[in-house]
């Protein structure tokens, strides 16, 4: 979710070399957070990410606001419930696999994922259709 913004800033002609760096340093350092399966150590990395917010590339205090505050508790519930699987929908996770990032956008609207599906269950039904018994 957050790669894509900044792999699009790192292949951008606009933002420096050093900017670059800095902000791929920040950006391994919020997945590092989310790394460890012990909630103590992931709001420890975060205090220590967050006395370093006036220093940040503004692209970055962006995500760290808009991201991971708000969503904090939803993102790391599964350091306090062994239950819950860092990803915890299987399904996103065998799509993310298999299907090209063209489908994948398709797939997070409502609408778009009803769309595809009766797409999908049409071609199937050509394909399978109802067999007919010629007796």
């Amino acid at each position: 979710m957050l790669g894509n913004k900044i792999y699009k800033l790192l292949k951008s002609k606009k933002v420096s070399k050093q900017e670059k760096i800095e902000i791929c340093l920040y950006f391994t350092y919020i997945k590092e957070i989310f790394r460890t399966y012990n909630e103590q150590d992931a709001i420890k990395k975060l205090e220590d990410l967050l006395t370093k917010y006036r220093d940040m590339p503004n692209v970055v205090r962006q995500i760290i606001d808009k991201k991971i505050i708000p969503d904090y508790q939803r993102l790391t519930q599964f350091m306090r419930d062994p239950n819950i699987h860092r990803t915890s929908n299987t399904v996103e996770n065998y799509y993310r696999q298999t299907d090209p990032n063209q489908i994948k956008k398709i797939y997070k609207t409502k609408t778009g994922i009803l769309t595809y599906l009766n797409l999908k269950m049409k071609k199937w039904t050509q394909k399978h259709g109802k067999k007919t018994n010629t007796q």
